[in-house]
């Protein structure tokens, strides 16, 4: 590089000379000019030429102590107002230490200028700094960049444990799952989530689209229903299935404060690198939840039968001890039910495996010489059904709390009836929704289109009706 400027001035001395000898050559006989000319050269120049070798000195200090102070207050500004974009969406967020919020790029770009104002001291170069800010902040990508705050991090685990998780190991869990699908790490893992957190998925992923288009889908990787994957790449998602209010809690909360949500899941991503890893290396998750995340990566599905048959059948010589495939699979949804995993394998590929292992007579869909005591409330049951309950009532409904009473009252005139129900975790829902699927179900409480032999409700609210009335007519 000094050469270069070296061969510059060179040619510059050159070109002078050159201009300066032509100049004497053309005014030779002119003693006025050449008087002139050396006036210029010898006392006016020189001046001239100090004079603006000050000036531009002074300027390229200036210019030093502005790019200086520039920096300074660039790096001074974005450290004190924690700015991210959204490309996908033209969005900006600011970060106020707890809360990402959205901001505008008006209000941002006031904020520089106001600030650069009232320091006076770069002034000059107000709209230059504001570019060059503006320029930084659209590169922070918003989901890449922010470490969110002790805080930040806190409130979101608060507001999902214990409503949403039964403990913070699965919340922390879940969240370095949405995380990783932000980040686009998994390829190939399924966790597989109760049908209640639902609404819960909608909603995240409604909210995404509106922050950040299509580009991204947190929660790609969970699923409600099991669809032939490969038991080595699932994962067990558990949930707090008990309250239904507080899901709408968190629900509320997470839609409110989403770009929290999300800095705190890709945090927790960027932290343990994945969500296995999240398991492999954090202790306490380690010892808590690591055999329920991984049950069907340990456990595959003949084991998985297996255990089922040992817990809920006994196979015998009795005559006519039989089980319907029905009667089953009924029997295999509460089994799966209990231990909290959604349906795992298709219904035919479980009949086949069954008749594997137990005799089988396909004309009567029956499995010969086996019984359950699992069975005996539910047989109790359709008993009851069959005996006290009259269909296709279309005025007529009962609630779940009433049929149950009814049922519990009819118990207790037979013989080891009571002792039976005690002893068994008989759902009447369940039981009603796979063996009588023409029965519609409102709102898990009301059961429409049914009437009790033994107590006619209508009748019961009409008499009442009639007494109350002439109460009032006296």
């Amino acid at each position: 590089m000094n050469k270069t400027i070296s061969e510059t001035n060179n040619k510059s001395i050159l070109k002078c000379k050159n201009v300066l000898n032509t100049l004497c050559s053309t005014y030779v006989n002119d003693a006025f000019i050449i008087g002139k000319l050396e006036h210029y050269i010898t006392e006016q120049l020189p001046k001239t030429l100090n004079t603006m070798k000050k000036d531009h000195e002074h300027k390229l200090k200036r210019k030093i102590f502005l790019e200086q102070e520039k920096e300074k207050f660039i790096c001074k500004f974005l450290n004190e107002n924690m700015f991210f974009y959204i490309s996908a969406t033209n969005q900006f967020i600011q970060y106020d230490k707890n809360n990402f919020i959205l901001s505008t790029e008006d209000n941002i770009q006031h904020q520089i200028l106001t600030k650069i104002t009232s320091e006076k001291t770069l002034m000059e170069w107000k709209y230059k700094i504001k570019t060059e800010i503006m320029k930084e902040i659209k590169s922070s990508n918003f989901i890449k960049t922010p470490i969110p705050e002790s805080d930040t991090i806190q409130n979101i685990l608060n507001n999902i444990f214990p409503t949403l998780f039964t403990t913070k190991e699965w919340a922390k869990y879940f969240l370095t799952v949405i995380g990783d699908n932000i980040l686009k790490k998994n390829n190939k893992f399924i966790y597989l989530a109760n049908p209640s957190i639902k609404n819960l998925l909608t909603l995240i992923s409604n909210e995404t689209t509106k922050y950040f288009s299509t580009t991204i889908n947190p929660v790609e990787s969970i699923k409600l229903k099991f669809h032939q994957h490969n038991y080595e790449n699932c994962r067990i998602l558990d949930t707090n299935n008990t309250n239904q209010l507080n899901y709408t809690n968190s629900e509320n909360y997470i839609k409110q404060n989403f770009l929290n949500f999300i800095a705190v899941a890709v945090y927790y991503s960027v932290k343990h690198e994945s969500s296995d890893n999240y398991i492999k290396t954090n202790h306490r998750a380690l010892a808590s939840i690591q055999k329920r995340v991984f049950y069907l990566n340990h456990n595959d599905i003949d084991k998985i039968i297996s255990s089922f048959l040992i817990k809920h059948t006994v196979m015998t010589n009795i005559p006519n001890s039989n089980l319907h495939w029905n009667d089953v699979l009924f029997m295999w949804k509460y089994y799966l039910q209990s231990l909290n995993l959604p349906n795992i394998i298709f219904h035919n590929t479980l009949k086949t495996k069954l008749q594997e292992r137990m005799s089988f007579d396909k004309e009567k869909e029956i499995f010969i010489n086996c019984k359950s005591d699992f069975f005996d409330s539910v047989e109790l049951f359709k008993t009851f059904w069959c005996e006290t309950i009259i269909t296709n009532k279309p005025n007529d409904d009962l609630e779940i709390e009433e049929l149950e009473f009814l049922f519990h009252i009819w118990c207790k005139k037979k013989d080891n009836g009571h002792l039976i129900l005690k002893r068994s975790n008989f759902n009447v829902i369940d039981t009603i929704s796979h063996f009588y699927k023409s029965i519609s179900i409102n709102n898990n409480k009301y059961i429409v289109g049914i009437q009790s032999k033994e107590w006619n409700k209508l009748n019961v609210i009409k008499n009442f009706l009639t007494t109350l009335k002439n109460k009032n007519k006296k």
